[in-house]
């Protein structure tokens, strides 16, 4: 089921390439989901904000407006996530450790395109922990997550860094 996730997130890369004003759709699901399976999701887009936040405050002119724009789309996945994973979504820390210092516009960036470009893959982790070894996966989640895995494989994208062949797939 992540591969099905996988080829979602392609299809909709597919379509911005051909036209880049393209939108996203409304996003599948965001209730009924398995709460507890929402928390991966949410702590990894959690800390893609966190970055982003620290990219906007280093970035200045168009790098600063496109880090705008991308944390205000990490902080509306975050809110979703936060929504459907009620009452076991964790209360979320002050700070996070960067992997890169962005002590300029140039370095910001990169770290921009490092935290969009690690997403899927922290998505696609968390859509396979959702398919049991026995038994059925919930359909909700896995339509929520693979949503999820779309719009971070647009984000990647949009930052520079291509997602690969099957995004959010190691």
């Amino acid at each position: 089921l992540p591969t099905l996730a996988s080829l979602r997130a392609c299809r909709l890369l597919v379509c911005r390439i051909v036209d880049p004003e393209v939108s996203f759709p409304p996003s599948a699901v965001t209730t009924d989901v398995d709460p507890e399976a929402v928390v991966p999701f949410l702590a990894a887009t959690r800390q893609a904000a966190y970055g982003m936040e620290v990219v906007a405050a280093r970035a200045s002119g168009k790098r600063r407006e496109q880090a705008i724009g991308w944390l205000g789309e990490l902080r509306a996945l975050a809110l979703a996530q936060e929504e459907a994973a009620a009452g076991d979504a964790p209360s979320a820390p002050s700070a996070y450790a960067l992997p890169l210092t962005a002590d300029d516009a140039d370095s910001a960036h990169r770290l921009a395109q490092y935290v969009l470009g690690a997403l899927p893959g922290a998505y696609g982790a968390a859509l396979a922990g959702l398919v049991p070894e026995d038994g059925e996966p919930d359909r909700r989640t896995l339509a929520a997550g693979s949503d999820w895995l779309a719009r971070a494989a647009v984000l990647s994208d949009d930052s520079g860094t291509p997602p690969g062949a099957f995004p959010g797939l190691r």
